[in-house]
């Protein structure tokens, strides 16, 4: 990571507030198909990109 919090593989690391009640959601989640909650919110975030994608009819992107 360098000094301005990007990773050298491209990735950026930012930070989030999630309500507890969510957390225990993803906790709930995690360790069945994710590595850890930070697999698990890339994952969701890639659907939900992909869902608008699909409802807005636009082209395929590189959503990671």
């Amino acid at each position: 990571m360098d000094d301005t919090g990007n990773t050298t593989s491209g990735e950026e690391q930012i930070t989030v507030v999630i309500p507890g009640n969510l957390i225990a959601q993803i906790d709930a989640q995690v360790g069945s198909a994710f590595v850890d909650r930070a697999d698990f919110i890339r994952s969701a975030i890639r659907d939900y990109l992909e869902h608008i994608r699909k409802s807005q009819g636009t082209a395929p992107s590189d959503i990671g």
